[in-house]
């Protein structure tokens, strides 16, 4: 063999060997696979589903089917726990933990029917997503515009009545990459109640590891097992604007005490195993 080739044989082995001892360059590895797939998935099916179906909330069943089929290929294992709570009928609210962009294989997996999602308005000018936003009514919150987002909330509630719709929020208003909850934001809470429907928390366990990874480690995107708890309804019926702080700190209390919970059994298991 010439340089060259000799140089393209050792460089092809040496990947391969970091991709099958490497665990860190495994996780990388899978980040791409991951990312790859929602660019693909963006990018050849709402055009065909918008030609078929048009802008409708039942489309977002459509692409957590698609994107369910990542996560064999990615080696995760998810765990659902308290599904029927989601059987609730009528519209109500569901209320999730946010880690990253992952979360979507959590929604993919438990997402209830005739659900739409509260996200921010700046994935309407993220190209191929804002036409997934379209196809999929997702609703999208202005954050930096406070008459803009009261207006938004009072749409929701208006919606949700009318047309008998479930919206999936993240109270924490932004991803949280520690090993705990944000505060809540008490906007979603005032919706529940204005508007007189059900709180459903949904709390994912803890896939990260921190930032500060020790030998042996992986990093970010490295428990291939998670645990989703979806907890029973909390009624709103009778409560008023004054009660919205403590349905917001007695929400997010709970939904801490079940994230600490899940993650302990976890490693529980981790080290019965080892």
């Amino acid at each position: 063999m010439e340089l060259f080739e000799w140089t393209l044989f050792l460089l092809i082995v040496l990947l391969i060997g970091v991709l099958f001892f490497s665990q860190r360059s495994d996780v990388y590895c899978k980040m791409v696979l991951f990312y790859g797939w929602i660019v693909v998935m963006i990018i050849l099916v709402p055009p065909w589903v918008a030609l078929i179906r048009g802008s409708r909330v039942e489309n977002l069943k459509i692409l957590c089917f698609v994107m369910r089929q990542v996560r064999y290929l990615l080696g995760v294992k998810i765990t659902v726990q308290g599904s029927e709570n989601l059987n609730t009928k009528g519209p109500y609210m569901v209320v999730a933990n946010h880690q990253t962009i992952l979360d979507i294989l959590g929604i993919a997996e438990v997402l209830p029917d005739r659900c739409v999602i509260l996200s921010k308005k700046e994935l309407k000018y993220m190209g191929p997503m804002g036409i997934v936003c379209w196809l999929c009514k997702f609703i999208l919150l202005d954050r930096n515009n406070k008459s803009s987002a009261r207006d938004t909330m009072d749409h929701i509630t208006r919606t949700l009545l009318q047309q008998n719709l479930r919206v999936w929020v993240y109270p924490e208003g932004t991803r949280n990459r520690t090993a705990t909850l944000h505060p809540f934001k008490r906007g979603v809470f005032s919706v529940a109640v204005k508007a007189q429907i059900p709180i459903i928390p949904v709390v994912t366990s803890y896939y990260q590891q921190p930032p500060n990874l020790k030998d042996g480690q992986r990093p970010f995107f490295c428990r291939d097992k998670w645990i989703i708890q979806i907890l029973p309804k909390i009624e709103t019926r009778g409560f008023g604007p004054e009660d919205v702080p403590a349905l917001a700190d007695s929400t997010r209390k709970l939904m801490l005490d079940t994230f600490n919970e899940i993650n302990g059994h976890i490693v529980l298991e981790k080290d019965t195993r080892e």
